[in-house]
């Protein structure tokens, strides 16, 4: 009888050390996930959250770019956030565990998550760009532009994209534009750098010279231009002049009928902001 007791307090103490250690497994398996849960929910909720911010900020096109270029600044930190998750999700799986019931998120997902956010802010970082560089020119037709930019460059000499005094004028005098001396030096003391003025100072003054203040109206004729008259703008007419990654922008959020963009819609939306 002593001995079956014995064999019996043996089992017993055999199945609580069991029950314990595997108590005590489950309780460090569930703190691994939890851990790991706690790192990917935190990042993909600041990503979406960041997301959200730069998708439907209302703040001026110029603000709205500065936030987007610091965040594409910060990509590399921001990446460097990836490394603890995939460290902990590393644990969970050496554990062998198979479902984590605090997120239904992998490391993997996140990543994905992150690249989408940042070619997001690529995309629209270029689509402000060519937004604001159209509110820039201010009643210029593109055919203008393109005009000023081709007499820059045949007075660049040294193909720096710079001009002196001495090609400034001669460029000006070409167009009509007969500067004296008091005239240039004030235009320089304006628009030059280290006595030579840039391709895009030239470009913003020849705008100013030549162009009015009507906006939103030359941005529809420009639209009307590309699409020869018509109500919708297509993607091919828009790839005439706008950057890939801003077509795919303004192409994707405007209005459509059949393959092609309501650009008026699209316009007032933008100058509404």
């Amino acid at each position: 009888m002593a001995s079956h007791k014995g064999q019996l307090d043996a089992a017993l103490s055999s199945r609580r050390d069991a029950y314990s250690k595997e108590l005590a497994r489950q309780v460090h398996n569930d703190q691994l996930c939890k851990e790991f849960a706690d790192l990917v929910n935190s990042f993909s909720h600041w990503l979406s959250q960041e997301k959200d911010s730069v998708s439907k900020s209302p703040a001026a096109k110029d603000e709205q770019l500065a936030k987007i270029q610091g965040l594409i600044n910060d990509k590399q930190s921001a990446h460097a956030k990836l490394d603890p998750i995939r460290s902990a999700e590393a644990k969970v799986e050496d554990a062998g565990i198979e479902q984590n019931r605090h997120t239904s998120l992998t490391s993997k997902d996140v990543e994905i998550q992150f690249d989408g956010f940042y070619l997001l802010l690529s995309r629209k970082a270029e689509m402000l760009k060519e937004l604001i560089e159209l509110e820039k020119l201010k009643g210029v037709t593109a055919e203008e532009w393109e005009e000023f930019n081709n007499n820059f460059g045949k007075f660049d000499k040294d193909h720096d994209d710079k001009l002196d005094t001495k090609e400034f004028k001669a460029l000006m005098y070409s167009v009509g534009e007969e500067l004296s001396k008091v005239q240039a030096s004030e235009l320089f003391g304006k628009y030059a750098q280290d006595d030579r003025i840039s391709r895009s100072s030239y470009l913003e003054y020849m705008v100013k010279l030549a162009g009015d203040s009507d906006t939103r109206d030359n941005v529809g004729d420009g639209f009307r231009l590309l699409s020869n008259g018509k109500d919708t703008c297509a993607r091919a007419e828009l790839e005439r002049v706008v950057s890939k990654d801003a077509v795919e922008f303004i192409y994707t959020t405007m209005p459509h009928e059949g393959d092609a963009g309501q650009y008026s819609a699209w316009i007032e939306e933008v100058f509404s902001r």
